[in-house]
Formats: structure tokens, sequence, C-alpha cells
């Protein structure tokens, strides 16, 4: 039986057809001080997010603690009492392999997505930003991407995201996005694949290739960033136990790996080595995409080197490459902090690991960049 059929078995077994008057659950803390979202199939997901760095000296991405995921609007859209009433657009590059995205401004009239005077352009840059993802992965099922502006108190929060759930298939969690194109029909008809959320009072820059004016945020380059974290590129370990969150791991979590030489995958080790694994500043993305792309790379290494510091940082560790290695390239767009250099399209790192985790993707289509 192929992946796909595995998978269209368990949506059909599961009842994953989410009904739209679900509620999205209150967020969970775990015993170790991890916080996550719940799921409406009661799945845990960590919400990742940009943030201004303390100080205002920069920008990080880590995870949404759980007063501010209980503060977002994530997931507002399986709330609505009319699904059908949302303003949407299908974003699609121009090759015909390319993914199609369905994005649904789930903002109220005249707010957000929907502003009078600032909507147009904000429509615009989410465009950019989905079509930097559209021109690189190839797909023939729709992904739905519920896009809105917050109403929340945390000033420094500039953009949140997450898959809105997981199927559970053949010993992994698979988010919506990629299950339906294994599938080869929605997982979720009719609701969102991923939710990304952003702050309504950011200086933000939209200009549709993504380099902001100085003392301005790039809102096509922070939104490609979170994109791919509500895609799946994410990990679900917990820093105190060692335990993936859910029980069985992401096909993102498969190929980390203690060291750069083959064989030592963390879910293949016991959870003291984990433990010490997450802040070893010694962790690798072993997919054979990856290994691939970093070994064509101007920064060559036997795999791609993961953000894993001492002391554990939730969310900036594990889910990011390496600060100090990938900073300065042109392979920046996943790095924690201050992600750069601010252009509308993802990087050949990023696209081969998530080639790893299950898309198809096509690395030719990534655009030269400038200078280059």
């Amino acid at each position: 039986m192929s992946f796909g059929e595995r998978v269209k078995r368990n949506v059909v077994t599961r009842g994953l057809g989410v009904a739209l008057a679900l509620l999205v659950a209150a967020p969970a803390t775990s015993a170790a001080g991890e916080s996550y979202r719940i799921t409406p199939s009661g799945y845990r997901v960590p919400v990742l997010g940009t943030f201004l760095a303390a100080g205002g000296s920069g920008l990080t991405c880590r995870r949404l603690d759980a007063k501010q995921i209980a503060a977002s609007d994530l997931g507002r859209l399986v709330r609505a009492r009319s699904f059908a009433a949302q303003s949407r657009a299908t974003v699609r590059a121009a090759s015909s392999s390319a993914v199609s995205f369905v994005v649904i401004y789930a903002d109220p009239a005249g707010t957000g997505f929907n502003d009078p005077v600032l909507g147009e352009k904000r429509r615009a840059a989410m465009t950019s930003a989905l079509s930097a993802w559209s021109r690189v992965l190839v797909a023939t099922v729709p992904i739905t991407v519920e896009a809105s502006f917050g109403s929340s108190d945390d000033e420094d929060l500039l953009a949140s995201a997450s898959p809105t759930d997981f199927v559970a298939q053949n010993g992994l969690l698979v988010p919506f996005s990629l299950a339906s194109q294994s599938a080869g029909a929605p997982v979720h008809p009719g609701g969102a694949d991923l939710s990304i959320e952003f702050g309504a009072e950011v200086e933000w820059d939209y200009v549709p290739d993504g380099v902001a004016a100085p003392g301005t945020f790039s809102f096509v380059y922070t939104a490609i960033h979170e994109i791919g974290h509500g895609l799946g590129f994410f990990d679900s370990f917990d820093s105190d136990t060692g335990a993936v969150a859910n029980g069985l791991p992401t096909s993102y979590d498969i190929h980390i790996n203690r060291g750069s030489a083959p064989g030592k995958q963390l879910v293949s080790r016991a959870p003291d080595e984990v433990r010490a694994d997450l802040v070893s500043d010694d962790l690798y993305f072993g997919g054979p995409n990856a290994v691939q792309a970093s070994l064509a790379s101007i920064r060559p290494l036997p795999m791609v080197r993961l953000y894993a510091p001492d002391p554990y940082e939730h969310g900036s560790s594990i889910s990011h490459l390496d600060q100090a290695t990938y900073a300065d390239v042109l392979t920046g767009l996943m790095v924690p902090q201050d992600f750069g250099p601010d252009y509308a399209y993802v990087d050949r790192l990023a696209l081969g690991i998530m080639a790893d985790v299950g898309y198809v993707t096509n690395p030719a289509a990534i655009p030269a960049a400038p200078g280059q």
C-alpha cells in the first residue's frame, strides 16, 4: 500500500474532516514547561513567532508561551459562523506544476487584510510571500492558509504561525498541508491547513520584493519564514523529557542527528541522551535532500547544522538553522535571529529540508539573489 493510500485510509478511519464549528482548545503546558496549542484532533503543536528582541536590537523567532497562545487569534477561521463569507484569493506561481495556495483573510470587514487603507498593500505582500513558496513546491492539491491581523497586546510579537492539525500516519505526524498532497485530496476539506497571524501595530514595509526600508520590518520576508514553520519546519522534542510532544515524531524530527556523521538520529537515542543533544551545539539535519543542498551551498557541510545552544532556547532551538553558520550568507531564511537578507525567495537549504519533510520541490525555480 502506498503512502498516499495509507493517508486516505487514515483520513476515513479517524474522521479528519473536522467540522467548521469545532472550537480550538485552550493552550496546554507540559510538565516540562513547554507550551502548545491543542489542535481539534487533540495534538499538541508549538506556535512559533517572530518577536522584537529585548531592547529592540533585532528579531528572534521562538515559541509563543501559553499566555501568548491564548491571546492570539490563530485558528479563528474554524470558529467562524460563515466560512463562505471570508474573503479569499488563490496564489500560484507561473509554473504549471507549482502548488496553489488559497489564502483566506479571516479579519472582520474593515480591519486587517480588509482594511480600507492598508488592505490592498497587505494582500499584495501576502501574495508575494505565498508566491515564493508556490514557486518551489510542486503539488496538485491546493494548500489553504488562514491569514489575519491579530489583536494581541504583545507589541513585540510581529507574526506567528502553526499547522492547524496533523494526520497520524505510518508512525509519523504529518501536517494537513502535506497529508493532502500524499492523499491526492484535501484531508480537511473546507478548512485551513495552516494559520498565520500578524501584528497590527508593527512598522511593516509591504514592499513585494521583501527589501524593507530602514527602520521598518519586511512583511514579505517575515511571512515567508513563518509560513515555513506552518508547513512543517519545526521539531517537537521536549527539552526536559527528551521525548516528542505527541508520542509520535514528525517527519522533521526523524532527520535530526547528533553530529554530522550518519547514524545518531535523535529518535533512536535514549531520552537522557536527547536532553544532552538538544543543548550540544552539535545537531544537524541529515535528510538526503538537505545533505545535497548543504554540500552544494556556499557553506558546504556534511549535513545542515541546526541551532542548538546551551541553554536551550524554546522554539528557537532545533526548529532553526544555526545562527553563526548561516546568518551572514544567502542561506539564512530559517535562522532564528534577524533572518535575512530580506529577499522574496526560499533558499536552497530551507527547500532541501522541506523536501525531506515530504514535499515535492523544484530547486531550479529558486531565483538568483541580487548581486549573483
